[in-house]
């Protein structure tokens, strides 16, 4: 527990410190908290960002979009602001997943080399293993392949080939343990063996362990590994079998050189090209981050698209308002140029008609000039009267006509003459 002198000593420092005073320090200070800007309000560029580039996108956008009044000028600045800090989130997702995949290969590539050993073990067991548990089921064949993918495994692998040549070389002892660890190196074993050329090996290892006893494949000893054996290709073998040490030594050595061969190529590989230890696969398993932070992440790009998204709509809505007002106002002012005069409604004469035509033709003029022709239309003429008035080609209006019947004249009472009627010529 602090003392009370402690305390004072503490206050007295605290009033010498002023906190930052400038205003590029202010700056600085403001960033101590930053972590990667996705939810910054008021900034806008990163100190690792570069401010032109930011002024380049905001301005490219003004005039792509091309601004018309302060409104869209704000909206357009707001959503090239949201698409810079979506490349923000890209960067940054890209940096996070970067190091989750170099840290996932460290540990992929430690779990795999402490793999080596126990691929071994299952490669060569112990007679108490095969006597417990026997043969380990998995196959030979993949077994192996997890041992070549390592340049640790491929040298495992490649001294054992070496141990096979030196003994049979120098004809030593070779044993029934040789001769397992021989056929799970040509990858069989986990299963009843039926290829030839593995078989064959095993009959010259018989050969080269005791040449002078007699190969029957009805009393094949399948000795403490209990390997099991195809019957029929057995028997081949035993007919084709060598007859002596030497010629067992060098079938076994010619199958020894290509084993060596074939080892030392893909050791060169390995240690070229690195440990095939699942790269890949590790990458793409490494590459989503399924934690909170993560997730975290990935809201903040959705809430930020669709912003900008949002933001691009509401410019499109009021261009689309803005035209549809335009085009109001455009038909308005059509409609009132092409409105008709009063006068012409209230059907007064015009001074300026009467001016350059003073005189009607007459009635005779009209015909003279324009004989009627038949219409269908029957005209009812007064004797010495005004124009004759055309009437509705009707029916029952006909019929009277044709039976020569007289109606009153046109504005005159009951007691007025009759007006003969005529067909219009």
């Amino acid at each position: 527990m602090a003392t009370e002198k402690q305390i004072e000593a503490n206050r007295r420092n605290a009033l010498k410190s002023r906190g930052p005073r400038t205003q590029e320090g202010k700056d600085r200070s403001r960033q101590n908290a930053l972590k990667h800007g996705l939810t910054a309000e008021t900034l806008g560029v990163l100190p690792n960002e570069d401010p032109s580039l930011f002024e380049g996108r905001v301005d490219s956008w003004l005039r792509d979009l091309g601004v018309r009044n302060e409104v869209e000028d704000a909206l357009i600045r707001r959503a090239a602001t949201q698409s810079w800090k979506l490349e923000r989130f890209d960067r940054c997702e890209a940096s996070i997943s970067t190091k989750r995949i170099h840290d996932q290969a460290e540990v992929d590539q430690a779990a795999h080399r402490e793999r080596i050993p126990q691929w071994i073990d299952r490669l060569f067991p112990t007679i108490e293993q095969v006597r417990q548990t026997g043969i380990d089921p998995t196959p030979t064949a993949k077994i192996l392949r997890e041992l070549e993918s390592t340049a640790r495994g491929c040298r495992w692998i490649l001294e054992c080939w070496e141990q096979f040549k030196k003994l049979v070389d120098d004809r030593g002892h070779w044993t029934l343990t040789d001769e397992l660890l021989l056929v799970r190196l040509m990858g069989h074993g986990h299963i009843t063996i039926d290829n030839a050329q593995v078989i064959d090996l095993m009959v010259a290892s018989r050969v080269l362990m005791r040449p002078n006893v007699a190969l029957d494949a009805d009393r094949w000893d399948a000795g403490p590994y209990s390997l099991r054996l195809d019957r029929d290709a057995l028997r081949d073998a035993c007919r084709r079998r060598p007859t002596t040490r030497d010629e067992a030594a060098r079938v076994l050595g010619a199958a020894i050189d290509k084993g060596i061969t074939r080892m030392e190529i893909v050791l060169n590989l390995r240690e070229r090209d690195g440990d095939d230890w699942g790269a890949e696969e590790s990458a793409n398993r490494a590459a989503f981050d399924p934690s909170a932070e993560g997730e975290r992440l990935r809201r903040y790009q959705t809430t930020t698209q669709r912003d900008m998204i949002r933001i691009l709509e509401s410019v499109s809505k009021l261009r689309l308002e803005a035209m549809k007002l335009e085009k109001e106002e455009a038909k308005r002012d059509a409609t009132r140029s092409i409105e008709p005069d009063p006068a012409f409604l209230r059907n007064e004469p015009n001074p300026a008609i009467e001016a350059e035509d003073p005189e009607e033709p007459t009635d005779e003029a009209t015909d003279a000039e324009h004989p009627e022709e038949p219409t269908g239309e029957a005209t009812v003429r007064q004797a010495d009267g005004p124009a004759p008035v055309l009437l509705r080609n009707e029916p029952k209006f006909d019929r009277e006509v044709e039976r020569g019947a007289e109606i009153p004249s046109i504005g005159q009472g009951a007691e007025s003459e009759p007006i003969p009627l005529r067909r219009a010529s």
